[in-house]
């Protein structure tokens, strides 16, 4: 969105304004409207994604990381909101489309006509906590699924759910504690007004809760990659095992064979007609030998 002309002096009520950061002009008209101080107005335009927040005078700045979306699907790639907010007016901006602001639409299609400044900071934070929320609840689904296929012997499938399971919660994680530090560093802020404090924290409280759900979910997922990790270490044992016993027990054979092999005068059984019978028979009972004495040492 583009914004050609100054807003108008007298307006009336409060004002919600939705900007396109990366079209260098909308940064041309913040600078010359002059709404914000100027760390909160710095904070709005700034390309850094890690989350923030600023306080100065009357007015609060937020940026908060957010999934990207594409024209008809949503993408793992990270952009950011930002938010510079005043008992006026308050801006959000982005540099890439991202999920937040399409919740935000739907839900201002469905809100009152009149905003305050507390209400337009709740239903943003209530849409990027409520999308963080969604994709809380549906990786713990995803991880309770991938727990039954393994534990159904489909563990092929299993490990690549576990893989992907990991890449998201790790990226909700990010993206959700980001925002709840921010919204902590805020509540520290002395000059916030007291309904604007009280709806930071209670958002900072829901915040704190999904990262416990993401985190339980991690857990479980730690969980299920040491049964891996066991599993994997049980079939290895079972080969070792396995090789292991066949050395034994062709080791003597070998060694019979060796020794009826060698090339010397006087060879046992070289002139009998059933010699290589009677080394065989050498060689298997030398393996038998060899098997009662591992039962019996078991």
């Amino acid at each position: 969105m583009t914004v050609a002309h100054n807003l108008p002096q007298d307006r009336s009520g409060f004002c919600w304004l939705h900007l396109n950061l990366a079209d260098e002009r909308t940064h041309g008209w913040l600078a010359r409207q002059n709404m914000f101080p100027d760390e909160v107005a710095a904070l709005l335009v700034s390309r850094e994604h890690h989350p923030q927040a600023a306080a100065e005078d009357d007015a609060i700045g937020l940026v908060f990381q957010d999934f990207e979306r594409d024209f008809d699907r949503e993408t793992a790639e990270l952009g950011s909101l930002h938010l510079a907010l005043n008992p006026r007016i308050m801006v959000t901006g982005r540099y890439h489309p991202v999920q937040t602001a399409d919740v935000v639409r739907r839900k201002l299609n469905r809100a009152p006509s009149i905003l305050d400044e507390t209400g337009a900071l709740t239903i943003l934070l209530d849409s990027a906590s409520g999308t963080f929320s969604t994709m809380a609840r549906q990786l713990n689904v995803d991880m309770q699924l991938a727990d039954d296929r393994f534990h159904s012997g489909r563990t092929d499938t299993a490990a690549n759910d576990v893989r992907d399971l990991r890449r998201r919660a790790a990226r909700i994680n990010r993206v959700a504690a980001g925002l709840g530090s921010a919204l902590h560093r805020m509540e520290e802020f002395p000059d916030l007004s007291e309904e604007i404090r009280q709806v930071v924290d209670r958002f900072a409280q829901r915040i704190d809760g999904i990262n416990s759900e993401i985190s339980g979910v991690q857990a479980q997922i730690r969980a299920l990659r040491e049964e891996f990790d066991l599993l994997a270490t049980q079939k290895t044992n079972s080969n070792l095992y396995f090789l292991s016993l066949m050395s034994a027990l062709l080791l003597p054979a070998t060694l019979v064979t060796g020794f009826f092999g060698m090339n010397t005068g006087g060879l046992p059984l070289a002139q009998d007609t059933g010699g290589t019978a009677g080394a065989a028979v050498i060689a298997v009972m030398s393996s038998l030998a060899t098997w009662m004495l591992l039962r019996v040492r078991r």
